[in-house]
């Protein structure tokens, strides 16, 4: 539309509320198109810079892994994170309960202040130049204070828990650092006030009747167009000046960008006024969409790795002779995140830290840093091999053991997705995950329950080496996979996508009351 008839903010007045009509089709039909182009340019990335093939079958196109493991990986670590997930917000609502608390949502907050009167005042109906809804701009402190304040609703706390898990920062997550300087509670104050404008919204629209006149209304309103100006000032009711001005400029999709992804960047610019969706602002993952966005990893990482420092900080607890961040001459002058040993064994790691990719063209971008940390790996293990070079190494570290001829290799994600992989020789394991191996010896099942994984009662290096080499925990999670074809219709051709899934009735029953045991996602300590 930009590029080939142009656009001006009044074009954002108007919407064809017919096409939301529950007797009518065409969105609905729009709608599964763009689904259907969207899995198109999904396999094209797949395709491009996975090891993935495409085999024809008539008119069936199948897109599969060229190596089986590889999909199964991607499908359990996607398993893995959803599962977390169910497990922090069911562990928020099971203390509310335990205390006798009713659950504090903004759904419930918003319905209150209906109740008592006047909250509905802050949306008005409007004629003009079609009816809709909009919102008022409010510059009230006392209004804002229950979304300006540092208390949280129900679902805002399994965000914060799950946002100090994946930053291996579970302490500090609302003083994470997003940008030079906004942190990830300025970020959520931001959704928090977007939410309050789309569960007001949603609020307003209950009291319209006929049904017919509130889903036109519905239609027309869902888009408010605002000022620029007074974005700014109504974040700046919850932020001061200055960080409410960075909130919108990195969040404004520009007339000339040419990157178009509302997930990232969810205002769009209309001359001067924004196009605001609350509701996608308010249930997108904000703080990493940012940091994504405008390529800020490295400040949210403060110059050390958390995922790192964490791996060695449980390395050592768990009596390991344990160096990181060392440089010597491997082959030439080289940086190493992790070298270990305990027990005879050495263990050489590779860190990298990334957030869970959520498309193909990011799941690429992950698959080439495993890709880096084998070439990296592979160098190291082959010099590590080498008697004579082992032992200088080891004096230099002042290491007072002999060279081994167990070396062992592993690359240590933050996500989990490609867990259980092996890329090259070099097995990928998940940080939570490895880290749990090593201090806890067991996992817990979910919804409930534990199994022990160890093969004694305290911890050797070859519970370590079992894991690496994809014995225990690994094996067993690889095995609950079940193969499922997911097809897409175009036209007279069907693309089908080899997926992989976990029947959890099938897990529980198979697991239950046994000592060995099936991790599907657990962080060990660091759940709540």
């Amino acid at each position: 539309m930009r590029e080939e008839v142009g656009t001006v903010p009044t074009d954002w007045q108007h919407v064809d509320e017919l096409l939301v009509s529950p007797y009518q089709s065409v969105y609905p039909e729009l709608l599964m198109d763009a689904a259907r182009l969207n899995e198109l340019f999904e396999v094209e990335a797949l395709l491009d810079g996975l090891p993935y093939k495409v085999e024809q079958s008539g008119k069936e196109l199948k897109v599969l892994s060229i190596d089986e493991a590889l999909e199964k990986s991607i499908r359990l670590g996607y398993i893995q994170s959803s599962l977390q997930e169910e497990i922090r917000a069911a562990g928020v609502a099971r203390g509310f309960h335990e205390n006798n608390q009713q659950i504090p949502t903004m759904e419930s907050f918003i319905e209150a202040a209906f109740t008592r009167g006047g909250l509905g005042e802050f949306v008005e109906l409007r004629a003009e130049p079609i009816e809709r809804l909009v919102f008022l701009v409010v510059q009230d402190p006392g209004f804002f204070a229950p979304i300006a304040g540092n208390q949280f609703f129900a679902e805002e706390v399994a965000v914060l828990i799950g946002l100090g898990i994946d930053n291996f920062r579970q302490g500090e997550p609302l003083s994470l650092q997003v940008t030079e300087t906004l942190t990830a509670g300025d970020i959520m104050k931001v959704q928090r006030v977007f939410a309050f404008f789309s569960a007001v919204f949603q609020q307003k629209l209950k009291e319209i009747q006929p049904q017919e006149r509130q889903q036109r209304l519905r239609a027309r309103s869902v888009l408010p167009v605002m000022r620029f100006k007074d974005v700014v000032m109504t974040l700046g009711q919850v932020l001061p000046p200055a960080k409410a001005q960075e909130v919108v400029d990195i969040l404004t999709l520009r007339a000339d960008q040419k990157f178009i992804d509302l997930q990232y960047r969810p205002l769009i610019e209309a001359a001067e006024y924004l196009v605001v969706a609350p509701a996608v602002i308010a249930r997108s993952n904000l703080v990493r969409n940012v940091v994504t966005a405008n390529d800020l990893r490295r400040v949210q990482l403060g110059g050390k790795d958390p995922m790192e420092q964490a791996v060695v900080a449980t390395l050592i607890d768990a009596g390991f002779k344990v160096r990181n961040n060392f440089k010597f001459n491997i082959e030439g002058k080289r940086e190493t995140d992790i070298v270990a040993w305990r027990d005879g064994h050495l263990f050489i790691f590779e860190c990298k830290n990334s957030f869970l990719p959520v498309s193909a063209h990011e799941l690429r971008t992950s698959y080439e840093h495993l890709k880096t940390a084998r070439d990296q790996l592979d160098i190291r293990l082959r010099w590590m091999k080498v008697p004579a070079n082992q032992e200088r190494l080891l004096k230099w570290l002042g290491w007072d053991v002999d060279a081994t001829t167990d070396v062992h290799t592993g690359i240590i994600t933050a996500n989990r997705v490609f867990n259980g992989y092996t890329m090259g020789t070099h097995p990928v394991r998940q940080a939570h995950e490895l880290t749990n191996v090593v201090a806890s010896g067991f996992v817990r099942l979910w919804p409930e329950g534990q199994v022990r994984f160890w093969r004694d009662e305290s911890f050797q290096a070859l519970d370590l080496v079992d894991y690496l080499q994809g014995g225990n925990i690994i094996k067993q999670q690889i095995d609950l996979l079940r193969p499922f074809e997911r097809r897409v219709h175009f036209k007279d051709m069907t693309l089908t996508l080899q997926n992989y899934f976990v029947d959890m009735r099938e897990a529980s029953t198979q697991f239950q009351g046994e000592e060995g045991g099936v991790n599907l996602g657990s962080e060990g300590q660091e759940t709540p």
